[in-house]
């Protein structure tokens, strides 16, 4: 068991948990497949127009309708997961807190709950969320530049976040307090822990 800081899912197909630390290489993992799976599905246009004009043999004709139908749907999917994702940075949220917080009212005329379908449903705002801009320097990094790269630049220290109470300059005192407070929960003994740092 470990814990994971700002948790945004456990993902079965990197096969590990995605939060503070991995999340902007996460992300640019879903955009660079997806931009690959337009690719293919684009320039593959060309190949099986040849290959029906062609009459090639059943068995490359159906590899390349295979390889076109697979690449346009997983085009499909990853471009929709991308968004969803950009939309979750823009609002500063993790999945698990989309999932968790979004509530569901139930319809005033006593039909019951719709689901989150009939358009009544709200989003809890997230605490963190400091406008979209900077809400995405605060997972992809402080220089615009470096956004699309796999570069760690992300100032922080995955322990405090700017709110909208936040000054835009904190003090020095209180990034001493942070300080002191890692430097506290570095004593504390865990179960299987024997050394204390």
């Amino acid at each position: 068991r470990m814990c994971i800081l700002k948790m945004a899912h456990h993902c079965p197909w990197i096969y590990n948990c995605v939060g503070f630390y991995n999340y902007k290489y996460f992300f640019l993992l879903i955009m660079y497949s997806a931009m690959a799976c337009q690719f293919m599905f684009f320039t593959m246009q060309s190949s099986v127009y040849k290959a029906f004009v062609d009459q090639e043999d059943l068995f490359p004709m159906f590899l390349l309708v295979f390889g076109q139908t697979l690449t346009f749907f997983l085009s499909i999917l990853l471009t929709t997961f991308w968004a969803f994702h950009i939309w979750l940075v823009s609002r500063s949220m993790t999945t698990i807190e989309f999932c968790e917080k979004n509530t569901v009212h139930k319809k005033d005329d006593g039909e019951g709950a719709c689901w989150g379908w009939c358009g009544d449903s709200t989003y809890i705002d997230s605490p963190y969320d400091v406008g979209a801009l900077r809400n995405f320097r605060a997972v992809l990094g402080r220089n615009p530049l470096l956004w699309l790269l796999p570069i760690w630049n992300v100032p922080s220290d995955g322990l405090s976040y700017e709110t909208e109470g936040t000054p835009l300059r904190p003090s020095a005192s209180k990034g001493e307090s942070y300080a002191a407070d890692l430097d506290a929960t570095r004593l504390v003994r865990r179960p299987g822990n024997t050394q204390i740092m």
